[in-house]
């Protein structure tokens, strides 16, 4: 079997960074916000805003809702997106924490077969 490698940057990048988003507009939606204001609160079109509630987009990245703290930090960052939006310092620092913790809970100590069967990650250089 041939050995593939990834950076843990392309995995944020292509579906933690998606996944993310889908939760953040399912989470909006909870707090009332319509597609056209979550679209600008988290930057993207109406159109994605309607993908990501449909999970066409960040369908992947089941794990997060398995994962009470991970669930508790992204419901946090949507109340931060409601008020400020994604562009926020406050809501990008807490965007890097959750990136963070996925990366500790399901990449470093406990490697996703799940998500990339025949992949390895490799870790970017400390």
């Amino acid at each position: 079997m041939l050995r593939m490698l990834k950076h843990f940057s392309e995995v944020v990048v292509a579906d933690i960074l998606p996944g993310l988003r889908a939760l953040l507009a399912k989470e909006l939606a909870k707090q009332g916000l319509n597609q056209q204001q979550a679209a600008a609160k988290l930057g993207v079109t109406q159109a994605a805003v309607s993908q990501y509630r449909r999970e066409l987009r960040g369908w992947r990245i089941k794990l997060l809702t398995k994962d009470a703290k991970i669930t508790a930090e992204i419901e946090k960052l949507a109340k931060m997106v409601a008020e400020s939006g994604l562009a926020s310092e406050q809501s990008l620092e807490q965007l890097s924490t959750i990136c963070k913790l996925v990366r500790e809970k399901h990449f470093t100590a406990n490697p996703s077969r799940e998500l990339y069967p025949g992949v390895e990650l490799v870790e970017p250089k400390e």
